[in-house]
């Protein structure tokens, strides 16, 4: 007999055939061959030359930037399905059809394409890790108002390696800047206001992010501090608000000023004294006499201090000097002379003159006004009396803020070197010769001077090189001289090997017992100190002590 076989496009026909079941085989075009008989024969073969592949345009690329996949399959026919997925973020995620496909990615990172394709038969191609999607560089501008026209400077914060700046934001570009801190400066003018837009960008992906970060600096307008106004009633000079007495009290001084404003007040030549968010200023005058600047600084609400104002107070304080205690010899005299010091005299025995001529010992008193009507007056005695004795004690050296009084003694007037004329005076390191001229009551002088050195660790320390711990109540401990003077001193003792064997600071009580931290004795040793006083400009200390028993 015979027997026909038919496929797609091919007919077959075997004759002679004996009556039985025969397996066949097909092999197609593609090569393909079938590996079973009946139906199964087509389903085995088609497709079977499928061949997944695509390609995208850009395999690096930025959050929210489009590339395009292109399928470049092999063994297609029209019937062949595709199922595409692009990856975690993609947008779309998934795509059917052969495309081209357009995709952008919502994340960064490496990003894994996967291609399906079916035609009776499948095949698919992943390619892991196939496109890298790198973030978008973001930046915060920032800036701080000034006071004035001048200079404001914008600082930009950025993940990225490049901020462009902006005045427009973003139409055109001002300023590049490539390296950090990212800056761009400018000058403003006062009153007015300058914004900066900023946008970063990463030279090494490409990525650039937006101008949706921008500040605003704003100039303020200086403020003027108000004319100072005395409420002391009296004539002065020309160029001073008031002529006040040494010892008047509750002396006013004001401005018609702003109630949003903050006043400030200080008198430059007395530090400590001030006034503080106050349109007065009220004054003991208990200093003495002379010049004094009164210094206003004015502060608007929006905290911009304008130029200090200042006018002068002139503090008199008379002082009528007869000499303190004249020698005279009997049948001599002498003349107490106060020609145009003052406006108005009155001497002990009612006369009124300037002058005064004393014939024999005993007191002579005088009663003075000056020109502002500022009372003082003066005793003398005419009598023999000896030079007074000053002793400021003896040279020493302070260190730091520690400070020394000098005390001259309890006398008429003082003139010290300082420009000081009080009683006692305190004075610190390095304040040199400081000298002393005092005058008694009877206007006799003594001085004296002391010498207050510059603080030297090397010449204040005494650290012994030996100690010898054997509990003989002698040279126990390792004791440093005044290292209590430094506190924060690091003392550090380390063996010949380098190894630390003692620590301990300046302000510790403990001193080395030549034991080493285990508590254990150490040997009878020479060993290695540094000490770090903790003092600027002052170079750690070394040297050797030697454990001797």
């Amino acid at each position: 007999g015979s027997t026909t076989i038919t496929g797609t496009g091919t007919t077959r026909t075997f004759t002679g055939l004996a009556t039985g079941t025969y397996p066949f085989r097909v092999t197609n075009a593609a090569g393909c061959t079938s590996v079973a008989s009946g139906n199964a024969v087509i389903d085995e073969i088609l497709g079977c030359d499928l061949v997944a592949d695509f390609s995208a345009n850009d395999t690096i690329i930025c959050i929210g930037e489009e590339i395009v996949f292109t399928d470049e399959s092999q063994g297609i026919t029209s019937s062949t399905t595709y199922l595409w997925d692009f990856g975690a973020g993609a947008i779309p995620a998934t795509a059917t059809g052969k495309g081209p496909h357009y995709v952008s990615y919502t994340g960064s990172g490496f990003k894994t394409v996967r291609l399906t394709i079916s035609d009776g038969m499948s095949d698919e191609m992943i390619r892991y890790d196939y496109i890298s999607v790198n973030t978008m560089p973001a930046a915060t501008v920032e800036s701080a108002d000034r006071c004035g026209s001048g200079i404001v400077n914008f600082l930009a914060f950025t993940n990225g390696d490049q901020v462009e700046f902006s005045s427009n934001g973003g139409i055109s570009i001002v300023s590049i800047d490539n390296n950090p801190p990212f800056e761009y400066s400018d000058s403003i003018t006062e009153s007015s206001s300058l914004q900066i837009w900023a946008r970063a960008l990463n030279t090494v992906t490409g990525c650039s992010g937006t101008w949706d970060s921008s500040a605003v600096a704003q100039a303020y307008a200086s403020p003027v501090a108000e004319k100072i106004v005395a409420a002391h009633a009296g004539s002065f000079p020309a160029g001073y608000v008031d002529a006040a007495c040494f010892g008047d009290s509750n002396i006013l001084y004001f401005v018609n000023g702003d109630p949003l404003a903050t006043y400030n007040w200080r008198i430059k030549e007395l530090p400590g004294i001030t006034a503080v968010d106050t349109m007065m200023f009220e004054i003991d005058w208990t200093w003495p006499g002379g010049d004094y600047t009164l210094e206003l600084e004015k502060t608007s609400p929006n905290g911009c201090t304008g130029p200090v104002r200042d006018t002068l107070v002139l503090v008199s304080q008379p002082d009528p000097d007869l000499g303190g205690t004249i020698s005279i010899c009997e049948g001599e005299s002498y003349t107490f002379d106060l020609t145009g010091q003052f406006l108005t005299y009155e001497w002990h025995d009612q006369s009124t003159g300037p002058t005064y001529t004393a014939t024999g010992s005993g007191e002579v008193t005088v009663n003075v006004r000056d020109e502002y009507n500022c009372p003082a007056s003066d005793t003398a005695m005419v009598n023999l009396n000896p030079n007074p004795l000053v002793d400021l004690g003896r040279d020493t050296v302070l260190c730091g803020s520690n400070s020394l009084v000098l005390d001259a003694g309890d006398f008429a007037t003082y003139e010290w070197s300082t420009g000081e004329i009080t009683n006692p005076i305190t004075v610190y390191e390095g304040a040199g010769n400081v000298s002393v001229t005092v005058t008694d009551d009877n206007g006799c002088q003594g001085s004296d001077e002391v010498l207050v050195e510059e603080c030297s660790p090397m010449n204040l320390l005494t650290i012994p090189n030996t100690f010898t711990p054997n509990d003989d109540s002698h040279h126990d401990v390792w004791d440093i001289k005044n290292i209590d003077l430094f506190p924060d001193a690091d003392i550090q003792v380390f063996d010949r090997w380098g190894r630390r064997v003692y620590r301990s600071d300046g302000g510790s009580a403990d001193k080395w017992d030549g034991k080493g931290p285990n508590g254990n004795e150490l040997p009878v040793e020479t060993y290695y100190y540094t000490i770090d006083l903790k003092v600027e400009g002052s170079d750690v200390i070394t040297g050797t002590v030697t454990i001797v028993r």
